[in-house]
């Protein structure tokens, strides 16, 4: 009975890890446009992308 009703629905299936991705850059870049973060910050992303 289950099994049936499964096939019938289909499920969206989206990429959440790459939505909520973009979302962090997106907010981390509009932070950094309207000068909100911390130079530090920015130096310690640096530092944390190089290695």
């Amino acid at each position: 009975m289950f099994e049936t009703l499964a096939r019938r629905i289909t499920v969206l299936r989206l990429p959440v890890d790459r939505i909520v991705a973009v979302a962090a850059v997106g907010s981390f870049l509009w932070l950094l446009l309207d000068d909100r973060i911390h130079p530090f910050a920015v130096f310690l992303l640096q530092a944390y992308l190089s290695f």
